[in-house]
């Protein structure tokens, strides 16, 4: 390899390791994916999230099959304090922002893991062609992970009340999640 190749790899490696780089990525990807479900309208899962805001308001059951879905709904009413600054958008714009919200918190656990810097920017590579798969159903899943991650590298850091705070929220908002709560198992 010649010395041209070598420094033009050496400088791309170092883009794609800066946290910068991980951001803007992902800020792409949700503002795409967001962008292309909703004009191909094919948010469903949004819609379940938004109603979830809108029955726990109107004090509706939030489990029945509604015709503004056509679903089922796995969440709960402490899941429409999440979704509610979104619910009351547009669709298309709180489609958008969503999943910049999802990323956002993914990121801030990926990034908050007791491990170097480049680790964490390798982990979040690892992490990107997931998150867009999870990105185009506009899946809560990128958050809860992002939410597990936090509570994993609180505890690590023996900073137990906010993990203790963190693994709870992100049971509550999703029923189904409750592979965070093993970490407390495993503590020294």
């Amino acid at each position: 390899m010649n010395t041209f190749t070598k420094t033009n790899l050496g400088k791309l490696s170092s883009l794609l390791l800066k946290k910068e780089c991980i951001f803007a990525v992902y800020l792409i990807l949700a503002l795409v994916a967001g962008f292309k479900q909703y004009h191909h309208h094919s948010y469903n899962n949004y819609l379940i999230f938004k109603y979830v805001y809108w029955h726990t308001i109107d004090l509706q059951n939030l489990y029945n099959n509604y015709p503004e879905y056509q679903d089922s709904n796995h969440y709960g009413p402490i899941f429409s304090i999440f979704i509610a600054p979104f619910a009351l958008l547009p669709d298309g714009l709180g489609c958008i922002l969503w999943n910049i919200a999802n990323v956002a918190i993914l990121l801030w656990g990926i990034y908050s893991l007791p491990i170097s810097p480049n680790k964490r920017t390798i982990i979040a590579w690892i992490c990107a062609h997931e998150a867009l798969t999870a990105l185009f159903s506009f899946q809560f899943n990128i958050a809860l992970t992002g939410l597990i991650l936090l509570s994993f590298s609180y505890l690590i850091k023996q900073k137990e009340i906010k993990s203790a705070f963190l693994s709870p929220s992100a049971h509550w908002l999703n029923f189904t999640e409750l592979l965070d709560w093993h970490f407390f198992l495993y503590q020294k």
